[in-house]
């Protein structure tokens, strides 16, 4: 491409075959450079559309987000139903948290090829990220139902970690806890290092109520990330839900130096509170029951006492019958 570059410099293509060859071989800063000395060949709809298709990937690859989304977009204009260009911009906006806008373009992605995994994949993260930010609770439950659809598809199309996670949180942000359940298993199996994916299992244990599997999988997760405060709460929650409060309020504790949160503060309190309520009715218990005790003791005594006048007095009888 640089012989035919010298020979004819007026020909866009030759750049922007140069440029490819560059991102080829992961020598991005070249691609865009390449680029970049070529714009002004870019006259034509087409010759545009490379131009800013090649030099928003380049972008991309290098974690130059809005640069990559600023030359995606123009792309975009020139083609709005392609592909490939649908995709890198969502993939863009998506990294800088443009969720609804990466949502559209993932979605034209989608439609252009529903078997490409990896715009389900995204698809499924955007929806995910939508729900989370999302406070209406039916549009919360359709951007959740969005997400467990697509990361189905991409773990159908493109199985693997990333996909087999996404669709665990997708699970886990509908209420489908059994499956959230069972998907994060497998995560957790993969990388059991992944202590975000210990705690997510937790939390789907506490969705289905079975608050001593959550204990036993939150305990393994604030080993795993002693300084995870959301793992520390909800390990919290479920020693309460199993009448451990003692733990429970160790918890909340250790998750208060961590964070100095409000509303930690305030459970810390209801837990301490209830400790204290249990501790008095342990003695008052334990009060009656020794009142119970002695009360027995002395019906006890009392019943003897009598038993024995009734015995005396009926021996005194039987002598006088006797005598007379």
């Amino acid at each position: 491409f640089n012989k035919a570059i010298e020979i004819n410099p007026e020909k866009f293509e030759y750049h922007y075959g140069l440029a490819a060859a560059f991102r080829t071989k992961e020598e991005y800063a070249k691609a865009i450079a390449t680029m970049n000395n070529a714009e002004s060949l870019a006259t034509a709809p087409q010759t545009q559309y490379y131009l800013h298709l090649e030099r928003g990937i380049s972008y991309l690859s290098i974690r130059q987000w809005d640069r990559a989304a600023a030359d995606l977009d123009e792309a975009v204009k020139l083609q709005p139903e392609d592909k490939m260009v649908n995709q890198r911009l969502g993939m863009a906006l998506f990294r800088m948290d443009d969720f609804k806008r990466a949502a559209e373009h993932l979605q034209k992605a989608v439609a252009a090829d529903p078997k490409d995994g990896v715009s389900q994949l995204y698809l499924a993260r955007t929806s995910i990220n939508l729900a989370q930010r999302e406070q209406d609770a039916a549009r919360k439950k359709g951007y959740y139902a969005d997400g467990v659809k697509a990361a189905m598809a991409a773990n159908t199309l493109s199985p693997g970690f990333d996909a087999q996670n996404t669709l665990a949180k997708a699970y886990l942000g509908s209420g489908q806890y059994e499956q959230a359940a069972r998907s994060f298993q497998k995560v957790v199996q993969a990388k059991p290092k992944y202590c975000v994916a210990r705690t997510n299992l937790g939390q789907a244990y506490v969705g289905m109520k079975a608050f001593g599997q959550a204990v036993t999988a939150l305990e393994k997760a604030v080993d795993c990330d002693p300084k995870s405060t959301i793992a520390l709460n909800t390990l919290a929650f479920a020693y309460i839900k199993e009448n451990r409060k003692d733990l429970a309020l160790s918890s909340y504790e250790t998750s208060f130096k961590l964070k100095a949160d409000p509303s930690v503060a305030i459970n810390m309190e209801k837990v301490a509170k209830n400790i204290e309520i249990d501790q008095e009715n342990q003695i008052i218990d334990s009060a009656n029951e020794e009142t119970k005790k002695r009360n027995e003791a002395e019906q006890a005594a009392f019943d003897k006492k009598q038993a024995d006048y009734e015995a005396e007095q009926k021996r005194i009888k039987a002598y006088k019958e006797k005598d007379n």
